[in-house]
Parts: C-alpha cells; sequence; structure tokens
C-alpha cells in the first residue's frame, strides 16, 4: 500500500537525520475510500491520485512561509485512524492511515509543488486555517490550487535539494 504522507521540508529534514513524528498520518487508496468514490480495486491508481490530493491538502496546515510543502509517498503498512477534528465517516471517506513502524528508508517519492504554484500555496493555506482540511477541501482557493497546478515527483535523495531551491 502506498501512504501519501502530509509534510515539509523541515519535517522531512528532521525526521530522515533521526527525528521521527509521534504519529505519521496518511492517506492511502484504501476499499472504503475506494467505495465512497465510486471507484472500484481496479482503479488504484486514480485512487493514489486523490489520495495524493488529499495529502496535499492537509500539509497546508503543516505548512509556513519559508518552508516548502511535501508529500511523502511511502510503501508502508497502515491501519485505519481518525485524525484530530475529523469524523469517523470523513476519516474513512478520505482514506485516513496511521503508518506503522514508520522508517525513512520507506519513502518512495516526495511531491513538492511546481515553483509558480507559490502565490496558490499561500492562498490556499489561508483558506485551511483554523479548520480541518476536509472543511476547507470546496473553498475556491483549494480547488485552484489542487485543479491548476502540478506536484512535482522527487526521489528521496533530493530532498537536500528541495530545500536549497526553497519557496515561499
Amino acid at each position: 500500500m502506498t501512504v501519501f504522507v502530509p509534510c515539509t521540508v523541515l519535517l522531512a529534514k528532521a525526521w530522515r537525520d533521526g527525528g521521527l513524528p509521534p504519529r505519521l498520518v496518511g492517506y492511502a487508496a484504501t476499499v472504503p475510500m475506494l467505495d465512497a468514490h465510486g471507484l472500484t480495486p481496479g482503479d488504484e491508481e486514480e485512487g493514489d491520485f486523490t489520495a495524493l490530493n488529499y495529502a496535499a491538502t492537509a500539509a497546508l496546515s503543516l505548512w509556513a512561509p519559508g518552508d516548502r510543502r511535501l508529500v511523502l509517498a511511502i510503501g508502508r503498512e497502515a491501519r485505519h485512524t481518525v485524525p484530530r477534528g475529523m469524523t469517523e465517516q470523513t476519516a474513512i471517506e478520505v482514506g485516513a492511515v496511521q503508518l506503522v513502524d514508520p522508517q525513512w528508508r520507506s519513502v518512495k517519492s516526495i511531491f513538492a509543488d511546481e515553483p509558480a504554484a507559490a502565490e496558490a500555496v499561500v492562498a490556499a493555506h489561508a483558506a485551511v486555517a483554523g479548520r480541518t482540511w476536509p472543511d476547507a477541501w470546496e473553498e475556491p482557493a483549494i480547488d485552484t490550487l489542487v485543479t491548476g497546478f502540478d506536484l512535482l515527483w522527487y526521489v528521496p535523495g533530493e530532498l537536500d535539494a528541495l530545500a536549497e531551491e526553497g519557496m515561499n
């Protein structure tokens, strides 16, 4: 299972360098999530894309100016969880999971905003402020970010380069 974990450059570097967040909550194309979106297990690619976008939106609450919003794609066992502020039903629909025994070496890839998304990230961050990301999902600023800009793919070894590039 691929779990898409909301993150930032600063948090990812801290984890890679030996620190570990107490709970790594992510989003995955679980069977209940696929069902909630009218997808089947054969639609895993579309389910993964949906989970990636959910994680990217959740990462807005972690982001701060001077950092860079990331999503970590991690191949690891995970179990259902209900993130703080989210209902059980919403957690099922968005495929919320907690990683079991997360290890940095399990990070398969990193997704980061394209540079042109900088202003859209700031606007979307403001739209999420003080709310859970599912509550802000319908906000125009979120839609603009999700539909108007790409998340670029990187290998984990490029984390330091992403940090040097900076953004926002």
